[in-house]
């Protein structure tokens, strides 16, 4: 298909392309391979029904609309793509328009989906701000990452700052806190069912190619303890101030 995928939610997979034109020859690809694939494995032909979107295409189409909600949303799904790609500065424009786009026409809905992907800001600040050593800095990213996702509803993808916070402890060589961490975000992402796996960043790999191997019964029973703890539990867990900063 010609493009990549950078992101996956649930089910779902974002696919970053060139062009609009391979985006939809990517679509129309994927459509035909899974009803080749169902017809295969179930003996099942007929209609199937996918759902697709260009999220460039679309806001083009929602702004000669006229369609407030539908630009808010399109303005926030392209943030998310830039917040992949680890570009800030267009990230912030895009969450900004969104934002103020939603405030001005009074639309809750939209106002939300923006505010949603503002909250990923934080994260990819604070991750940064890890690898870099900044770690009061980080914490303090981090933890509005997370509360803000909690406040705005967003529980499923609290594992996403949970796993940001295991990195930040083990780029402080605080082991025992990391793997607890780290047990307490896969239990959530298994608990949630959406979320598939840690996110990938070039900062947490950063961070996990420096980090000495934390293998051991100590981090193997911190582990445990992390898989036993509850979402309220992990969080405050996470948000309370390392060791180090105490």
């Amino acid at each position: 298909m010609g493009g990549f995928v950078f992101k996956t939610i649930g089910d779902a997979f974002c696919v970053a392309f060139d062009t609009p034109h391979s985006a939809l020859v990517g679509a129309l690809e994927a459509l035909r391979a899974l009803r080749a694939l169902r017809a295969a494995e179930w003996g099942e032909t007929g209609e199937l029904k996918v759902r697709m979107a260009l999220h460039t295409e679309a806001l083009d189409i929602f702004r000669q609309l006229g369609g407030t909600r539908g630009t808010a949303k399109a303005l926030a799904d392209l943030a998310f793509h830039a917040f992949d790609a680890d570009e800030l500065s267009r990230a912030q424009d895009l969450i900004e328009e969104a934002s103020l786009l939603a405030t001005s026409h009074r639309d809750p809905a939209s106002s939300r989906t923006s505010n949603t992907s503002a909250a990923c800001w934080p994260r990819r600040v604070g991750v940064n701000a890890a690898v870099l050593g900044r770690f009061a800095e980080a914490h303090t990213h981090l933890r509005e990452c997370l509360l803000v996702g909690i406040d705005l509803g967003n529980r499923w993808g609290a594992s996403y700052p949970l796993d940001a916070f295991a990195f930040l402890a083990l780029a402080q060589r605080q082991d025992e806190r990391a793997a607890c961490l780290f047990g307490a975000a896969e239990a959530h992402r298994t608990r949630s069912g959406v979320v598939p796996s840690i996110a990938d960043h070039p900062a947490l790999r950063a961070i996990r190619a420096a980090a000495p191997d934390f293998t051991g019964p100590a981090s193997a029973a911190a582990h445990e303890a992390g898989r036993a703890l509850d979402l309220d539990a992990a969080i405050a867990l996470a948000t309370q101030p390392p060791q180090s900063e105490v």
